[in-house]
């Protein structure tokens, strides 16, 4: 608890509940100068997304491979008495070191990502993004599709009421189940949770990647995970929960204002012992559209279907442009000052690299400006797709301050 003080009238809060994996904090009761209490309740993103969870729960597991498929492979084992199969230790995002012993001194080495899980078999690719074949033998899991985002959240409700109390008796709620917060009756206030607030966060790790710096997402196989169209958690959209608020002829904020209904986003299914999602009247903020290969995020929409978009260069580490009331694909811009970044000399997005001259004799506001001849002109075509790897739709340039060039 901490208590503060403030022209005599005193603040506390007070933390009366924590996630038993992660240690964050779940429930914080806070009591005001008017001596009223109001809850919030925050739920970790693990609870729904288990990729979001600890890498403690199969980093450095070891297990036998058998294969049973092209790229297919089993596993399970009984460990004091209890049956474990595949899908109880592995999932999508997980990458393996695997072990196949040639002889007894020596042995060859490979490296998978799991794509799927299902009871005890997975499937398995390489690097390249082709099903891992032949690799029976010993596997470790050397980073594990859980990504350690523990702290994150994927809701949180503001009430009046202690939401781990039954509102009737009082008593500690044993589990969250699929009535938790669900009930209430607006006539009769002792019934009442008088929830005051709420949102929730959509997370994902399936991610639509733009064509940057040599990455080719449409020109045939490819690892995803290589990529970071998938295994890499963000936010998706944000939401907020949308319904009437209690009031009377004469108005008491401190008493009144609360919601008239509320279900959350992410509900515990006590039969299924699963999480569920109900988007009924929760609706989303904003919302990410689009992510850059490199970690960026590219293109997001609002409530009102108004995209933005943001463009960068510099070796993918600054935004060259950035635009409102545009899609990704629908805004472009090239200043010729980044077209001899050894990392990335060019952008399969925008530029004007295709047998174009990049000068340093003349210039506008930064090192160079495009050279066009007289009696001739410099011109961009560009597919509205990717390249394959290295062209950047075009041929190359040199840079006119390498003496080496």
């Amino acid at each position: 608890e901490t208590i503060a003080f403030d022209a005599g009238a005193s603040f506390s809060t007070r933390n009366l509940a924590w996630d038993e994996r992660t240690g964050e904090v779940l429930l914080t009761e806070t009591v005001d100068e008017y001596n009223d209490k109001y809850y919030t309740m925050n739920y970790p993103a693990h609870w729904y997304y288990g990729g979001m969870g600890q890498a403690a729960m199969n980093i450095g597991f070891t297990g036998q491979l058998t294969e049973v498929g092209n790229g297919a492979y089993s596993y399970s084992a009984a460990v004091n008495g209890i049956n474990y199969e595949a899908e109880d230790l592995l999932l999508p995002g997980d990458e393996l070191e695997i072990e196949k012993i040639i002889s007894p001194t020596s042995s060859t080495y490979a490296f998978g990502w799991v794509t799927s899980v299902n009871g005890t078999q997975f499937e398995i690719i390489d690097e390249a993004g082709n099903p891992l074949t032949g690799q029976s033998g010993k596997f470790t899991v050397i980073r594990s599709g859980h990504r350690n985002l523990q702290s994150a959240g994927i809701m949180n409700v503001t009430l009046m009421r202690n939401p781990l109390l039954d509102p009737v008796s009082e008593d500690l709620i044993p589990e969250l189940g699929s009535n938790f917060l669900k009930s209430l009756q607006i006539n009769n206030p002792w019934d009442e949770w008088r929830i005051i607030n709420a949102g929730a966060v959509d997370y994902s790790d399936d991610w639509h990647v733009g064509c940057e710096c040599g990455v080719n997402v449409s020109g045939g196989i490819y690892n995803p995970y290589r990529v970071n169209e998938k295994g890499v958690w963000r936010t998706k959209s944000s939401r907020t929960y949308l319904t009437g608020r209690n009031h009377q002829a004469e108005v008491t904020p401190r008493r009144q204002g609360f919601f008239t209904k509320f279900a959350p986003m992410y509900q515990k299914d006590s039969l299924l012992d699963a999480w569920e999602k109900d988007y009924n009247d929760w609706t989303y903020v904003a919302e990410v559209t689009q992510y850059s290969p490199y970690g960026f995020e590219l293109e997001n929409k609002d409530a009102l279907d108004r995209y933005s978009a943001a463009q960068y260069g510099y070796n993918n580490t600054f935004p060259m442009a950035v635009g409102a009331n545009t899609k990704y694909n629908e805004i472009g811009f090239d200043g010729f000052e980044d077209h001899f970044f050894k990392g990335c000399p060019y952008s399969s997005h925008f530029t004007f690299d295709d047998g174009a001259r990049i000068s340093a004799v003349h210039a506008h506001t930064g090192r160079y400006s495009i050279e066009v001849v007289g009696n001739s002109r410099v011109t961009m075509e560009k597919k509205l797709d990717c390249p394959s790897p290295g062209t950047g739709g075009g041929g190359t340039t040199t840079d006119p301050d390498d003496p080496s060039e």
